[in-house]
C-alpha cells in the first residue's frame, strides 16, 4: 500500500509538472506573439552603433522607433524586404523637415554567408537627419546648409565633449544651434574647420563642406548626420547613399529608453555604465 501511494503521489506530481510547463509554455506564446504584433504594428527597438547623429544621438542608444508615424511599407514589417508583393505605403503620413528617421538603404548591405555560401544581402539601417522634401534644392557651401537658395542661420553654443576614437581621448568640439526653413532647430557638431573638409575620393572637387546644388526627387528625401564630419548620408552622392526613397522610410525616433557607455558586447557593463540623465528623453 506505501509503495502504491508513492505512486499515486509521482503520477500527481508529474501531471504537476506538465501542467505548470504548458502554462508557462503558452504565456511565452502570448509574449511572443504579443511582442511580435507590437513591434510590426507600432514601435520598434533600435540601437544606435555609431556617432553620425552626435550630439543628439550618442554610441550605446537604445531608441523607440514610432513606425505609424508614416505609415506603414513592407521595410517595417519583420523580414519585410523579403516580402516583393507588398508595394507601396499603407497610411501614409509626411515626414517633416529636421524628423531624425530611421531608413532602409539597400545600397547599402553586407552579404551574409556560411562556409563561403552567400546566402542572402544583410543591407543596413541609417538614423539620419531629414533635411531635404521633394523639389527643395540642398547644397553645403563651405560647411553651411543651404536650402532652396538660402543658407540656414547658425548660432554656437557650448562645446561638447567628444570622444576621438583615433586618439582614445575626450576633446571638446565645437556645437552649433542650426535653424531650418520651417523653424525646427537643432544641434550639430563639427570638428573640422568650415570649408575645410576633405574631398570625396569619388568626386575629388566636393566635399561634405561643399556640394553641388541637389533637387531632391520626387517620393525621395536628403538626409544628414549631426555629426557634419563623421556620418555618411546624402551629401556624398556616391553607391552606399544618396537620395533616400519613401518607401525605405521605416519610422521616426520617439525617444530614447535605455543608454549605456559601454560598448555592445560588453554586456555585463551596460548598467553599471548606464547614462541616467538620457533615459526617457526625446532627441530634438
Amino acid at each position: 500500500m506505501e509503495e502504491s501511494g508513492y505512486a499515486v503521489d509521482a503520477l500527481v506530481l508529474s501531471r504537476a509538472k506538465r501542467e505548470k510547463f504548458k502554462t508557462e509554455a503558452k504565456s511565452l506564446t502570448k509574449f511572443i506573439i504579443g511582442f511580435l504584433v507590437f513591434s510590426t504594428l507600432f514601435f520598434k527597438p533600435f540601437n544606435i552603433p555609431t556617432g553620425s547623429m552626435i550630439p543628439n544621438l550618442l554610441v550605446g542608444d537604445f531608441l523607440v522607433v514610432n513606425k505609424f508615424a508614416y505609415g506603414y511599407t513592407r521595410y517595417s514589417l519583420p523580414f519585410g524586404a523579403d516580402i516583393p508583393w507588398f508595394k507601396g505605403r499603407v497610411l501614409p503620413e509626411n515626414p517633416k523637415m529636421g524628423d531624425i528617421g530611421v531608413f532602409h538603404n539597400p545600397k547599402d548591405s553586407e552579404p551574409f554567408s556560411i562556409l563561403g555560401i552567400k546566402l542572402w544581402d544583410s543591407a543596413k539601417d541609417y538614423v539620419k537627419r531629414i533635411i531635404g522634401l521633394p523639389g527643395d534644392r540642398i547644397q553645403m557651401k563651405k560647411g553651411r546648409l543651404w536650402i532652396n537658395g538660402k543658407e540656414c542661420p547658425i548660432q554656437r553654443i557650448e562645446d561638447f565633449p567628444y570622444l576621438d576614437h583615433h586618439s582614445g581621448k575626450t576633446v571638446m568640439v565645437p556645437r552649433y544651434l542650426e535653424t531650418l526653413p520651417n523653424g525646427v532647430k537643432h544641434t550639430f557638431i563639427k570638428y573640422i574647420p568650415f570649408g575645410e573638409a576633405p574631398p570625396f575620393r569619388h568626386d575629388p572637387e566636393h566635399s561634405t563642406d561643399d556640394t553641388p546644388e541637389h533637387i531632391v526627387p520626387e517620393n525621395q528625401f536628403m538626409i544628414i548626420g549631426d555629426n557634419r564630419d563623421g556620418s555618411l548620408d546624402s551629401r556624398y552622392m556616391n553607391d552606399k547613399v544618396s537620395f533616400i526613397s519613401y518607401d525605405h522610410l521605416m519610422g521616426k525616433v520617439a525617444f530614447v529608453f535605455f543608454s549605456t557607455s559601454a560598448k555592445w558586447y560588453e554586456v555585463w557593463k551596460w548598467f553599471t555604465s548606464v547614462r541616467i540623465e538620457r533615459v526617457m528623453t526625446i532627441p530634438q
